[in-house]
């Protein structure tokens, strides 16, 4: 179930590895170190969204993720 706010926190490279994935890429995805000042997670708080707009993200990473490749893919046509 997709989550205000999305608090299924994943690492980068698994986001990478599902865009390579849609994109059809076979480009190595490489982890690297954070570097010292980068905070070691993010997972945004939707609960006040829910609560005062009675909002809730109905997109999931995939389709997210697809639909803005779709859109890049047709702006460079």
């Amino acid at each position: 179930a997709v989550r205000p706010g999305t608090p299924h926190e994943g690492p980068l490279v698994q986001h990478a590895e599902i865009g390579g994935d849609l994109c059809g890429s076979a480009s190595p995805v490489e982890a690297r170190p954070l570097p010292l000042d980068d905070p070691p997670g993010r997972c945004p708080d939707g609960t006040v969204a829910v609560r005062e707009l009675r909002w809730r993200a109905k997109v999931t990473l995939e389709d997210g993720l697809r639909t803005t490749i779709d859109w890049w893919r047709g702006a460079r046509a």
